[in-house]
C-alpha cells in the first residue's frame, strides 16, 4: 500500500548541512510523497536552499521557543503521515518508503522509527557507546517482529532513556490529530512525545535499518542544552514518570555518560 507523506525539514538560522539534508531527501518527493521547509527565522539561506531542493517553505511567525515550531512543522501538509526531518541529518534514499511500509504491519502503527548511525564534522562516527545501548534496548523491546502493541511498552522501551532517534520517526497524525509537543519541555520534547503517545491503545513499529545520519557538533541545539542543565533538570523529570526518586536519581547518573559524546 501507498501512503502519503509529509518530510518536513524543521530549519533555523543558517546551518550549513541543510544543503545536504535537503539532497538526501529530494530524491524521495514523488508518489504521495512531498517535501517541506518550516521556519521561523525565513533569511536568504532557507529560502536558496528550500528553492533548490523543490522543496516548499513555510514560516511560522510565532517565535515561542522550539515547542512552538516543531507543532507548527506538524501542522504542515495533509498527508497521514509526517516526520519532523533535522536539518543537520542525512537520509537514506528509502527512507520514507520503508519507514511508511512498517505501517502496514497492524491497521493502528501510531508511529514508527528506525535504526540511525552518527555523523561528525569530520563524517562518520564509529560506534558510540550511547548507540551502542540504545540499539540493545531497541532489540530487546522489538526483537524480531518489528512492532509491539500497548502501554505496555512505555516503561520497557522508554524507562531507560530515549533510544529513538527524533528526525528518524514517522507519525500517524491521522490516529492523533490532537497531537502536540509539550511546551514545558525544551531538550526532552521527543522523549515526552513517544512516551505520551505510547499511552494510547495501539502499536508502535521499528525499522532495524539505520536510515538516518544523525550528525553531532557543539554548535548543536542539544550541546547548548547540556551546557546549561537544562537537558539534566529534564532527564531526571522524564525517569521520575517510570521510577521512585532514589532509581531514577541512579539511572540518570549512568544515562549522563552519554553526554560525553555529543562533541
Amino acid at each position: 500500500m501507498t501512503r502519503a507523506v509529509d518530510l518536513v525539514v524543521c530549519a533555523h538560522g543558517r546551518s550549513p548541512y541543510l544543503d545536504r539534508c535537503l539532497a538526501s531527501l529530494e530524491p524521495q518527493v514523488g508518489e504521495g510523497v512531498a517535501l517541506w521547509v518550516s521556519t521561523s527565522t525565513p533569511n536568504s539561506h532557507i529560502l536558496r536552499a528550500a528553492t533548490q531542493y523543490r522543496a516548499q517553505c513555510v514560516v511560522n511567525s510565532k517565535h515561542e521557543g522550539i515547542a512552538s515550531d516543531w507543532n507548527f512543522a506538524l501542522s504542515v501538509g495533509a498527508a497521514p503521515l509526517v516526520v519532523l526531518c533535522h536539518q543537520d541529518d542525512e537520509y537514506a534514499p528509502t527512507f520514507s518508503k520503508r519507514i511508511a511500509a512498517a505501517f502496514d504491519l497492524a491497521p493502528d502503527v501510531l508511529f514508527a522509527a528506525c535504526d540511525h548511525t552518527e555523523l561528525s564534522t569530520l563524517g562518520p562516527r564509529a560506534i558510540s557507546l550511547n548507540l551502542k545501548i540504545k540499539r540493545l534496548l531497541v532489540s530487546r523491546v522489538f526483537k524480531a517482529s518489528g512492532i509491539q502493541f500497548g502501554p505496555s511498552i512505555r516503561r520497557r522501551l522508554l524507562g531507560w532513556g530515549n533510544p529513538l532517534s527524533c528526525p528518524s520517526v514517522m507519525i500517524n497524525r491521522a490516529l492523533v490529530p490532537d497531537f502536540q509537543f509539550d511546551r514545558n519541555f525544551s531538550s526532552n520534547l521527543d522523549w515526552d512525545a513517544w512516551e505520551r503517545l505510547a499511552r494510547r491503545p495501539g502499536y508502535i513499529a521499528f525499522v532495524t535499518e539505520a536510515l538516518v545520519a544523525h550528525r553531532v557538533h557543539k554548535q548543536s541545539a542539544t550541546t547548548e542544552l547540556i551546557a546549561n542543565s537544562i537537558r539534566q533538570a529534564e532527564d531526571i523529570l522524564m525517569l521520575r514518570r517510570f521510577w521512585p526518586m532514589p532509581i531514577a536519581w541512579l539511572l540518570f547518573q549512568a544515562y549522563r555518560l552519554a553526554y560525553r559524546g555529543n562533541d
